[in-house]
């Protein structure tokens, strides 16, 4: 079961740095702002999705089967939005060996003062905040004894009007 985390764990970093670089590579320079706005927005809500509305609703109606059959379809149109999306434009020259492609960017950071430093600090940025936070919702079920339910709609949920303020500014600014 570790291992089968790790492997999640691993495929959602390495799928967060392809997403990030393909915008890079598709939006010009004065939309990477937004871009990067709607990607946070579009990451919270999922959150928000995947938290507090499927607590809520396996709690309610659907139970965990159905809310994992649930989450499942809900990715059908985020596949199809992958497959319809445009290629970047420019063309970069990939690499040829295994040495232009990782030895020679490797060697390149660590080369830099202080490179084991900052990948300590990415490492360690916000380690602490994530064990805490992964075990917030257990407390209050098991600890606490609220509800599934409760802890979807008020713990998970309440996030919403935290992005309140960006849905206004990617609607208006648009």
């Amino acid at each position: 079961m570790a291992a089968l985390a790790v492997v999640i764990a691993f495929c959602s970093a390495s799928q967060d740095i392809v997403f990030d670089a393909w915008k890079t590579d598709v939006l010009p320079a004065e939309e990477r702002g937004a871009g990067a706005a709607i990607s946070v927005l579009g990451y919270r809500l999922g959150m928000l999705v995947s938290g507090g509305l499927a607590l809520w609703l396996a709690d309610k109606w659907l139970g965990w089967q159905g809310m994992y059959w649930l989450m499942a379809a809900l990715l059908i149109p985020c596949i199809i939005a992958t497959l319809l999306a445009p290629e970047p434009t420019d063309t970069i020259p990939v690499p040829k060996t295994l040495e232009q492609a990782v030895v020679a960017p490797l060697r390149d950071f660590f080369g830099r003062n202080n490179a084991w430093l900052i990948l300590l600090l990415i490492v360690l940025y916000k380690l602490g905040d994530a064990f805490a936070m992964s075990l917030t919702t257990t407390f209050l079920i098991r600890g606490v004894g609220f509800d599934a339910g409760e802890v979807g709609v008020v713990n998970k949920t309440l996030g919403l009007l935290a992005i309140r303020p960006l849905l206004a500014h990617c609607t208006v600014g648009f």
